[in-house]
């Protein structure tokens, strides 16, 4: 690793405490590199838009880790990473990735070691023009075909992330999903893993009362051709008119090739992400214990957000290319001072 001019990790969910991966004496995320080993990489090292994963009410009991154990190397894997000789540059995907961590180990000193880098999935159609979706703004409300709602619902931790509430969550989508039918949107409702068929088996089970017509899109899971898999989940988001989902890439991806989306909020990290793009009317809040009280009801709500797209299309469509420019402005600051301090560091 100090063969080079500088060493970038990245990306994605790397502090997460509840996953395998983090459940080691080496480090306690997702990189199993021990304290040791950070204070030998000589180079400037950036994480890259990586985060703090950990469901809401997860393991509450030891800061969202299984064990002290892990928690403990996870806090001397910071330390070592904050005490490191050369430039250190810890890049959070979320303010509220970030605040966690600085929380956890304030020795950081924001913004020259800890700072908001957001993930590379939402610059899609910055970093690549021809990527750019048109659909929403091509497409006229009178036109069923290009008035396609594409729906995720995650399948893992459903007690974190509904609480003893999934029926009641998802019979509101479904009353949603059945109204968005009735003005003629398409709903595809979409799974990026196999697991995610709760709201599947949850229509099948009440279909007799809440009829209406949906496609079942399933994303490729034999991925031994990563370029394909990649193209054509891109392809996908490229042909939707709105996405809505609870994972995090489930709104990050579609909104990097300008498409509309809806954030179906479970998890901090979704409902940070349209606080950080300036658009927090993006989001809607699922778990009943956690949306406002006396508001109106969940599948209102969402009909609403899905309304006001659809009548203010070039709006929105202004709005995603604005924030996103402003996430570019962003990410090229921090890769320059990356960059600089690589430059420093060959010189001496």
């Amino acid at each position: 690793m100090n063969q080079g001019a500088g060493v970038i990790v990245g990306g994605g969910g790397l502090f997460y405490p509840a996953n395998k991966h983090s459940q080691q004496i080496y480090s306690g995320w997702q990189w199993q590199v021990s304290s040791t080993q950070l204070l030998q990489i000589n180079k400037p090292l950036l994480l890259f838009a990586i985060g703090w994963n950990a469901f809401r009410n997860q393991y509450s009991q030891f800061g969202g880790f299984v064990n002290l154990k892990y928690r403990d190397v996870f806090q001397a894997s910071l330390t070592a990473m904050s005490n490191r000789q050369s430039w250190t540059g810890v890049g959070l995907r979320e303010y509220y990735s970030l605040e966690n961590i600085n929380a956890q180990h304030p020795q950081f000193y924001p913004p020259r070691q800890l700072f908001y880098q957001p993930c590379a999935t939402t610059l899609l159609a910055f970093i690549q023009p021809c990527l750019a979706s048109k659909t929403l703004i091509d497409a006229t409300s009178s036109s069923t075909q290009q008035k396609i709602l594409s729906v995720n619902v995650a399948a893992d931790r459903l007690a974190n992330r509904f609480g003893n509430s999934t029926s009641v969550v998802l019979d509101s989508i479904i009353d949603w999903l059945r109204r968005a039918s009735n003005v003629g949107w398409t709903i595809h409702l979409t799974m990026q893993d196999l697991h995610d068929t709760p709201l599947l088996k949850r229509i099948s089970l009440k279909n007799d009362k809440h009829g209406f017509n949906y496609i079942v899109h399933k994303f490729p899971t034999d991925c031994t051709n990563k370029e394909h898999c990649w193209l054509e989940v891109i392809h996908y988001y490229r042909s939707v008119t709105v996405a809505a989902s609870t994972r995090g890439h489930g709104i990050m991806i579609p909104f990097g090739l300008h498409t509309a989306t809806i954030s179906l909020i479970t998890h901090e990290k979704v409902k940070s992400f349209v606080k950080d793009i300036g658009h927090p009317e993006w989001g809607v809040e699922l778990t009943p214990s956690q949306r406002k009280h006396g508001s109106i009801s969940l599948a209102d709500e969402l009909f609403q957000k899905l309304e006001y797209i659809d009548n203010n299309r070039h709006r929105v469509y202004q709005e995603i290319i604005t924030a996103q420019k402003m996430l570019a402005s962003t990410t090229a600051a921090n890769v320059m001072h990356f960059a600089l301090a690589m430059a420093k560091q060959q010189r001496q």
